[in-house]
């Protein structure tokens, strides 16, 4: 299975679920899959997702307290959701207020799963 197939097997997985990102350690764009949306907004999206991901692993790297596997927001329109992959990747799936965040969070971590295992 491909990465666009797995991001594709994510989106297409659930109603709600809009869009999925995969972005390398500069925040650029590797493949992405779309339901409904702004294609472009989906990767200014994941590309300031990558932001608060290193400021968030600096501020606890700085605190002593780990790394960032996880991190998700949600605003009244929207839940988004961002897991780090291996190398400064990571995984952003855009997501319906309607979707319940657990099972977000489980389908996002199935396909993080599925990434690395043919990284």
């Amino acid at each position: 299975m491909s990465y666009q197939q797995i991001l594709e097997s994510l989106v297409g997985g659930r109603e709600g679920f809009r869009a999925a990102v995969l972005l390398d350690p500069d925040g650029e764009t590797v493949v992405s899959a779309g339901r409904d949306g702004d294609p472009h907004s989906h990767r200014v999206l994941g590309a300031y997702q990558g932001i608060y991901l290193r400021d968030l692993a600096r501020a606890l790297t700085h605190c002593g307290m780990g790394s960032v596997e996880f991190f998700s927001f949600h605003t009244p329109e929207f839940h988004v959701f961002t897991e780090s992959l291996v190398e400064g990747y990571y995984l952003v799936l855009l997501a319906a207020e309607s979707v319940a965040p657990g099972i977000a969070r489980k389908d996002l971590s199935g396909a993080a799963a599925r990434l690395r295992e043919i990284w």
